[in-house]
């Protein structure tokens, strides 16, 4: 299910700022060279990672509410895709997915995942948890962090604390949206490939 034009121009209002400021300093902590978003809305954390030098790409599934707020010097990165659905483009330094895949029904979670998983060797995920009455439109499949955390680990992905915990700081230093930033900073997820470095 994707979101409408009114959601987006909302979101541009409160969020765009604070966005960009986190993807700009995750390129700035961890110097990923290429990223892939998929599920990236307007785009806010990829235009960040864009004016650090990052090489960029998006995937929006409502990819024509939300084109008008996505940044002029970015649109043309970013596409749309039912991420439902397998999807390959390549492998990057990280692939992110923040807040998308509770939007999609149970049974494609799994694709959605390998989507991801194939995509680069380092993730950042998160995904409304269930119960979570605050952030409920649309959600098809909200789950607990044990959920997801299983399905990446039988991929060959290892849950890192450490850098979770750097990440959801990000969030958690940032102004406005207090509320939204707290949640993210609490949810937020990285996953690394076993084996590799």
């Amino acid at each position: 299910m994707g979101y409408d034009n009114k959601f987006y121009e909302t979101l541009s209002l409160r969020c765009r700022g604070w966005q960009e400021n986190v993807g700009s300093s995750i390129i700035r902590r961890y110097g990923f060279k290429s990223v892939i978003d998929l599920g990236c809305g307007s785009g806010y954390y990829l235009n960040g990672m864009f004016k650090e030098g990052a090489r960029i790409k998006g995937y929006e599934y409502s990819f024509d509410a939300c084109k008008p707020f996505i940044p002029t010097e970015i649109v043309k990165y970013i596409g749309y895709a039912d991420l439902g659905e397998k999807l390959n483009d390549g492998l990057y330094d990280l692939a992110i997915s923040i807040e998308v895949a509770e939007h999609l029904p149970e049974n494609k979670s799994d694709i959605f995942i390998d989507n991801l998983c194939n995509a680069s060797n380092t993730i950042l995920f998160s995904a409304s948890r269930s119960g979570n009455d605050r952030f409920e439109w649309g959600h098809l499949n909200p789950q607990k962090k044990k959920y997801w955390i299983k399905k990446f680990t039988s991929r060959n992905f290892t849950y890192s604390g450490e850098n979770s915990k750097i990440v959801g700081n990000m969030f958690l230093t940032q102004k406005g949206s207090k509320t939204y930033r707290v949640y993210l900073g609490e949810n937020i997820m990285m996953f690394l490939k076993q084996g590799v470095k």
